[in-house]
């Protein structure tokens, strides 16, 4: 998510937040004015409407009266890039079976590890090996060139093969 995501998702959240912000109240009217809250539709900045429980707008609330507008922020994920499930031992050896032979598939760098006893068997999963592969740029099997052979086999002179005529 984008800063510019950030700040206007902030501004939304504030702008749910504004009737219970700028009221005067009394001694017990901010949980009345939660439950109100809660029971209106509010239009996401993605487009889609959604509703929210008192408890989320109390928690908005409050992160407003100690932080202000940067308190309204979604929180950005400190091990954002890093994956939380391959040991960083098991991903430099993942990496580095797939720079040695870039033609090794996903399944069988999983096997690999798996028979080394690096990982449990069905530890991992294609999909975050994939993922760690593709953020470190080397996913996917290299292309062979457009001049490749890619014939079985070839002839070497013409009319070295023949086939008997059907009849």
């Amino acid at each position: 998510m984008t800063d510019e995501q950030r700040i206007e998702l902030a501004l939304w959240r504030l702008s749910v937040l504004g009737p219970m912000i700028s009221a005067r109240r009394e001694h017990g009217d901010l949980r009345t004015f939660f439950e109100q809250a809660a029971r209106h539709h509010y239009q996401h900045p993605d487009g889609s409407w959604v509703r929210l429980s008192p408890r989320t707008l109390e928690d908005w609330y409050y992160a407003y009266q100690l932080g202000g507008l940067e308190a309204l922020k979604p929180a950005v994920r400190k091990d954002r890039g890093k994956s939380r499930v391959i040991a960083s031992e098991v991903a430099e050896v993942l990496i580095a079976a797939k720079r040695e032979n870039p033609r090794r598939s996903v399944r069988r760098l999983i096997r690999m590890l798996e028979r080394a006893g690096k990982v449990r068997r069905k530890e991992l999963k294609r999909s975050t090996v994939h993922r760690l592969l593709l953020a470190h740029g080397i996913s996917g099997r290299p292309r062979r060139g457009s001049d490749a052979e890619r014939r079985s086999f070839g002839i070497v002179h013409a009319g070295d093969l023949w086939q008997p005529a059907r009849r």
